[in-house]
């Protein structure tokens, strides 16, 4: 069996760094179905607090779920 070279193994793994990274970038739109309930999910976490939006009595935090 032949060694190969640290030069060969960088090069190999760029390579592969390259087409992991590129493969979100494959799809015209990227599949980001849910990605707004998640940021209205953190907004009601950040105010659950502020009287000023009034969440608390709407929501509850619960660990099994955070949804």
């Amino acid at each position: 069996m032949r060694r190969v070279s640290r030069r060969a193994l960088f090069a190999l793994f760029t390579v592969c760094e390259i087409a992991i990274a590129a493969v979100p970038l494959a799809p015209r739109y990227l599949p980001l179905i849910d990605f707004p309930q998640h940021v209205a999910q953190q907004a009601i976490w950040s105010h659950l607090s502020d009287p000023a939006f009034a969440m608390d009595g709407r929501f509850v935090v619960s660990l099994a779920t955070p949804y």
